[in-house]
């Protein structure tokens, strides 16, 4: 698992987290700086972490979804749909475990 980090046609800068298959797990916002871009994968691995920082939410088609909020409320990230509320909560709980040791990697490089 680690954070991967690319520039978008639109010239924004995005991370997502992926897993070893290069599933997307998380994704965040465009950001026009890069910096601001690497200060989401901070706020994502300072909040998740937080009895506040994830929110757990059921889409409208039925599928389970979390989003990483910051400590003003936020949303940082949102991940990818699940099946089920427990595979969301189990990948929260995997995610959560190796937070801090997440490599980030350019994908441009």
């Amino acid at each position: 698992m680690k954070f991967e980090v690319y520039k978008g046609s639109n010239d924004e800068h995005y991370f997502r987290l992926i897993d070893t298959k290069k599933k997307v797990l998380l994704s965040g916002e465009g950001y026009k700086q890069k910096e601001n871009m690497l200060n989401g994968i901070d706020s994502i691995k300072k909040n998740m972490p937080l009895p506040s920082g994830v929110e757990k939410k059921e889409s409208t088609n039925g599928k389970y979804f979390f989003n990483v909020k910051s400590t003003n409320g936020q949303i940082v990230g949102t991940s990818m749909l699940f099946d089920t509320a427990q595979l969301r909560d189990k990948w929260i709980n995997e995610i959560e475990g190796k937070l801090q040791e997440l490599l980030v990697i350019d994908a441009l490089q």
